[in-house]
């Protein structure tokens, strides 16, 4: 079942790259909101390539992908472009505000380094190629996914 949010004020509050609000943004169309870790992650750089592959099928279906991310503009537009996700509409957000507001705090020890993050860092970076990067930005919070449409 799918619930739909009525209000949510810190929507408003999240201006994009291209000078309106998620809110605005939902409004439209419903919207993927996709808060990353940091560009230099392993998992981070695997849900781009996901994502990148799966974003044609979003927009077919009327979906919008809207990023958080926590570096400045010119190192997303690059990582973006590495990515081929062209045109992408972000939020940059280094102080991470807007995580803090989605409860998206930094992971405990066990689901940062654990056996098994251990082993699909394994599968990611070395099976799908996505570990060679570097990052000036090394934070513990984990991707989330939202799909919001306000009505």
């Amino acid at each position: 079942m799918q619930e739909q949010i009525t209000s949510m004020p810190v929507l408003a509050e999240m201006q994009t790259n291209r000078n309106r609000s998620v809110e605005e943004a939902s409004h439209a169309s419903a919207v993927l909101l996709v808060f990353l870790r940091h560009f230099g992650c392993t998992f981070c750089r695997e849900a781009l390539q996901d994502l990148a592959a799966k974003k044609p099928a979003y927009e077919k279906e009327g979906v919008q992908l809207i990023f958080v991310h926590m570096s400045d503009s010119e190192t997303a537009d690059a990582y973006f472009n590495q990515y081929q996700i062209d045109t992408p509409e972000y939020i940059s957000d280094p102080d991470c505000l807007f995580y803090a507001r989605f409860g998206l705090g930094k992971g405990k020890f066990s689901q940062l380094f654990g056996l098994q993050v251990m082993i699909r860092g394994f599968e990611s970076g070395v099976l799908k190629e996505t570990a060679l990067a570097h990052s000036s930005v090394m934070d513990f919070k984990c991707r989330e996914y939202f799909l919001s449409r306000m009505v």
